[in-house]
């Protein structure tokens, strides 16, 4: 071009030669003098041959600018107006001024500022900046059918106004196809969507290594937003490959998706940052309404929503949408209410390998919070991942890591740490109808405040299910209830092949405590698991390992040691109304209670529940008042069956066994080596308590510091041996008993011995210790067939009787012990390793005696 002047009649000029080149079949090309600027001046309308207004392109045409600008802003139109057919490609050139806000001047009324794009439009290396357009497309709007490659392009402080204002640089209407890569789109607005780029619901559009940022979409509606990029409803896709989008807002009444808003189309975001956007309503860095959101390698960071309400300050999903987040790092993203991090609607959303992390949701209502992750109803599942110092901070905000309200939870794999919440769920939250399920995951070092503090690990509200196993929950705190687990009153809570390990729960009532799970009144079941040095430290705190509140407990198979309470239940606490609580083939060894007052350091039951203890091992526990291995109630049931007691003590009395007034019956069991400062070191009854509420039968209670203090029943038991006496009380007797010369029964069938000749504690078979009489022991045959057991074997398992009459005492010396007859000792025979990523812990102690 030899001059900037604007005259269709001249072929020096650029409408002139635009002119000529469109009378032509053959691909033009226009060079412009480099630095010059091109300034439009002949205005018109109503005809597309770039006689008059935009410059239209009906032929192949590239127009090389050497940095030289095209400059609109005299003529009241758009610059460029590529025709259907037509092909323009730019390259190294600005075009600015361009104003589609009538657009005179042929197709598009009011779209495309900068190009309307009917054909083919390739732009290279260019800049296209301060354009605008009334309906859409303040740089560029795409029509149906048409085909868009930008490469390496800056679109720059354009807008698209209020009819309805869609895209502020990019718009395309219907099918299409666009490609941009390299560059930036920035600093552009729209009043309605898509502050930087809007795809439609049927079209394919891909960005690649762009740069996304600073722009606004000024939607007031739920729907409307993206201030960076706008997805519209349909079949249309949008793919973003590498780049950012940071910086974007949608600061509409109800603005959504600061970076990026998903209306019910297909969104693909790979290798992506999306970091420092805002919106109003939700999705600060991405909203999507339904639709499929993929995410892989995306750096999603910094996002934040409003106040209205302010939900998923990293990611939203409205509704039925389905999403998906691989190998992505979600971290220090804000939401007002709900999902600090990720929340999803009804849909599915899958977290696979990646870091969910320093995210805040500051919502105040009790079902609100899921600092990380939330899910409103629908299946969230977190597989491989660290969802890890996330906060719900409103004044009841709940699930620090993760709150389900109601739906479906999956945690596989993955790392739950150092999340804390004000009310409840320091890693999770599950409420009403929700089923969790957590497997080969660690929840560790969690922490639940004050208001009121409750399961600093896990929490559940309302009836739900939970299902934990291969599972490390360890280091976490409650200020309440429920160091590691808390289970609801309408809860089902089972935990398998897990270690539970090291929490804290300091409420100070007498109710309060659980160190390392808490069951409000719901079924809590425990297999196979290890229950070790958690604490329940409140001035009144009881169940250091477990506390269960008027609910249904069942342990089989479990190790639960080295806990410890102030008040009561150093490794369990049975408490509230009704309450049943069952122990089978467990180790509880080693536990503690302190001195408020300091009662049942294995064991202590409160009020009038039921406990049954049976095949397990009472081991080491210790209570500073009464009932260092087991304590019942006034108003308790307990029954322990094909147990052993041993090296429990007592600083008052009770050393193995205390009973306060309920009914105790211990059957086939046997109760060594304990010791009482205060007498009782075998078992001790309340005074006044009638003898009939305490019964022993098929009972060893030999070799322990005392034998029995206060009044019981016993039958076909062995009741002597013991150091410092064996009966301070009524001792009545059903017969078949072997006692000590000081005991007197008044029951001729009972036989006087300070000698049983029993042996050592030790292994005779069977998963216990036990003291296996001689053969030539008194206890041999002096039990009576009339004298009913709860167990029709000796407590080895082996058949019982062997010969005209039962042995006295656990062991029937007769029995012969088949390799079949042996069983594994009690407690988790897996030594407390739960699967997948959980740190290992030492197994369980040697059970030898």
């Amino acid at each position: 071009m030899t001059t900037t002047t604007d005259d269709a009649a001249d072929p020096e000029a650029l409408r002139g030669a635009i002119v000529a080149a469109n009378g032509n079949d053959e691909a033009d090309t226009i060079t412009l003098e480099a630095g010059q600027t091109y300034a439009l001046t002949v205005g018109g309308a109503g005809e597309n041959a770039a006689a008059t207004g935009d410059l239209d392109i009906t032929s192949d045409i590239t127009i090389d600018g050497n940095g030289a600008t095209i400059d609109a802003s005299g003529i009241d139109d758009r610059a460029l107006h590529v025709a259907a057919g037509g092909s323009l490609t730019l390259v190294n050139v600005t075009v600015t001024g361009g104003d589609a806000a009538d657009a005179p001047s042929g197709d598009g009324g009011g779209s495309g500022g900068a190009v309307l794009n009917g054909g083919t439009l390739t732009v290279e290396d260019s800049t296209l900046t301060g354009n605008s357009a009334l309906r859409a497309g303040g740089a560029v709007e795409a029509s149906a059918g048409s085909t868009t490659t930008i490469t390496g392009t800056d679109l720059t402080d354009n807008s698209a106004g209020d009819a309805p204002g869609n895209g502020g640089a990019f718009h395309l209407t219907g099918a299409g196809t666009v490609a941009i890569s390299g560059g930036t789109v920035s600093g552009n607005t729209a009043t309605a969507e898509g502050g930087g780029v809007w795809n439609s619901g049927a079209g394919t559009m891909t960005l690649t290594d762009v740069e996304v940022t600073g722009n606004t979409a000024s939607g007031a509606e739920a729907t409307q937003g993206g201030g960076g990029l706008f997805q519209e409803a349909g079949e249309g896709t949008l793919t973003v490959n590498g780049g950012s989008v940071t910086g974007n807002v949608a600061d509409g009444a109800a603005g959504s998706g600061g970076g990026i808003l998903n209306d019910q189309g297909t969104l693909v975001v790979d290798g992506t940052t999306i970091s420092g956007n805002t919106s109003v309503r939700a999705g600060g860095g991405i909203e999507a309404n339904v639709g499929s959101t993929t995410l892989t390698g995306v750096d999603l960071s910094d996002n934040s929503t409003g106040s209205s309400p302010g939900n998923g300050g990293g990611l939203h999903i409205t509704g039925a949408g389905d999403a998906s987040i691989s190998g992505s790092t979600v971290t220090g993203n804000e939401a007002a209410l709900e999902g600090g991090g990720l929340w999803n609607g009804s849909g599915t959303m899958t977290v696979t390998d990646s870091e969910v992390s320093g995210n805040t949701a500051s919502g105040a209502a009790a079902d609100d919070g899921g600092g990380g992750l939330f899910n409103n109803g629908g299946t969230l599942v977190v597989e491989g991942s660290t969802v890890s110092d996330n906060v719900a901070d409103g004044d009841a905000g709940s699930g620090g890591g993760i709150l389900t309200l109601g739906g479906s939870l999956e945690v596989t794999g993955s790392l739950v740490q150092d999340n804390s919440a004000v009310r409840a769920g320091g890693g999770i939250e599950a409420t009403e109808g929700s089923t969790t399920t957590i497997a080969d995951s660690r929840l560790q070092s969690n922490e639940t405040g004050a208001a009121p503090g409750n399961g600093g690990a896990f929490h559940l509200t309302g009836s739900g299910t939970v299902d934990v196993t291969g599972t490390l929950v360890a280091s976490n705190v409650a200020a309440n209830e429920g160091g590691g687990l808390w289970n609801s009153a309408a809860g089902t809570m089972t935990v398998s092949n897990s270690t539970i390990s090291g929490n804290l729960a300091s409420g100070d009532d007498a109710d309060s405590g659980g160190g390392g799970l808490y069951n409000d009144g719901g079924t809590l079941t425990v297999s196979d698991s290890t229950i070790e040095t958690n604490a329940a430290d409140g001035a009144s705190g009881s169940g250091g390992g477990l506390l269960n509140v008027g609910g249904t407990l069942e342990v089989t198979g479990t190790d639960i040691v080295e806990n410890v309470s102030v008040r009561a239940g150093g490794g369990v606490e049975a408490a509230g109304e009704s309450s049943s609580t069952s122990l089978s083939d467990v180790l509880l060894s080693q536990n503690s209670t302190g001195g408020n007052p300091g009662n049942g350091g294995g064991l202590h039951l409160t009020g009038n529940g039921d406990v049954t203890v049976d095949l397990t091992l009472v081991e080491e526990n210790d209570a500073t008042n009464e009932g260092g291995g087991l304590w019942n109630s006034a108003a308790g049931t307990m029954t322990v069956t094909r147990t052993t007691l041993v090296g429990n003590t007592t600083d008052g009395i009770g050393g193995a066994l205390y009973n306060d007034g309920g009914t105790l019956t211990v059957d086939t069991s046997t109760v060594s080596g304990n010791a009482a400062a205060g007498g009782g070191a075998g078992v001790a009854v309340a005074e006044g308590t009638d003898a009939g509420a305490t019964i022993l039968v098929h009972v060893t209670l030999a070799a322990n510091d005392s034998g029995a203090l206060g009044d019981l029943t016993i039958g076909n038991s062995v009741l002597t041996m013991n150091e410092d006496g064996n009966a301070d009380g009524t001792v009545a007797s059903l017969g078949g008993n072997v006692v000590g010369t000081d005991v007197s029964t008044g029951e001729s069938s009972d036989v006087q011995t300070d000698d049983a000749m029993l042996g050592e504690l030790g292994d005779n078979g069977g998963p216990l210790p036990t003291h296996l009489p001689a053969d030539d022991s008194p206890v041999v045959d002096a039990g009576l067939a009339s004298v009913e057991s709860l167990v029709d074997t000796d407590q080895r398992g082996a058949e019982r009787p062997v010969g005209d009459a039962p042995d006295a005492g656990a062991v029937e010396v007769a029995a012969e012990m088949d390799d079949d007859d042996d069983v594994t000792p009690p407690g988790n025979d897996a030594g407390g390793n739960p699967a997948g990523p959980a740190t290992p812990v030492p197994g369980q102690p040697s059970y030898t005696g």
